[in-house]
């Protein structure tokens, strides 16, 4: 979706009651940035896929999800330490 139409979504949402937008699919950098700038409400982005905490709170994103990834990663660590007792070395 265009920048522009998202900045205008995001303006409607606003003027609608909403006390945030969260584009899900947006990942283009610069459009998240004006996004930032131009919504007029705090801007929540996930994280993953190249975008680092770190470097969303730097393009100004105020919230920031991570969907799927914490019980995914949890999950992956768990099923090795299971594995770890179930084959001792």
């Amino acid at each position: 979706m265009p920048a522009a139409e998202t900045i205008r979504r995001a303006r409607r949402y606003r003027a609608a009651g909403a006390d945030c937008v969260y584009p899900i699919l947006l990942r283009d950098e610069t459009e998240i940035a004006e996004l930032v700038a131009s919504a007029g409400v705090p801007v929540n982005i996930l994280a993953g896929k190249g975008f680092t905490v770190a470097r969303l709170a730097g393009l100004g994103v105020a919230r920031i999800s991570f969907g799927a990834q914490l019980y995914q990663s949890t999950r992956a660590h768990l099923a090795g330490l299971i594995g770890d007792l179930a084959n001792p070395r």
